[in-house]
């Protein structure tokens, strides 16, 4: 899943592993990209794997983190900012909507 700037919303299986990606493109210096549980003051994501390239004297940067979901509704927060600045550059806010494993599999049979 890649976000835009603003609200999203995504569709998971509850306790199956999903993984939510942010890019930020054309800045320079290159941009620090964080993603964040709860709100943008929360924790801070871990198990990410992050990817710069530098085009034509620009840096994007693609920040992807690998999470389980167990809660309908929780929210996620991708921040880009400048690091030699603390200038906050944009926010894109992800809010999971959950299915369990056996709805999705009722549904699948009852067709």
């Amino acid at each position: 899943m890649n976000l835009a700037p603003g609200t999203n919303s995504t569709t998971g299986i509850q306790g199956e592993p999903m993984t939510l990606t942010c890019m930020s493109t054309g800045g320079f210096p290159p941009q620090s990209v964080d993603w964040y549980r709860g709100s943008t003051t929360g924790s801070v994501l871990t198990n990410c794997m992050v990817q710069h390239a530098y085009v034509q004297t620009l840096y994007n940067v693609n920040k992807s983190c690998t999470i389980t979901p167990t809660n309908d509704g929780e929210t996620f927060f991708c921040v880009t900012s400048y690091s030699d600045a603390p200038q906050l550059v944009d926010i894109a806010e992800v809010t999971l909507r959950l299915e369990s494993m056996f709805t999705l599999f009722y549904v699948f049979n009852s067709m």
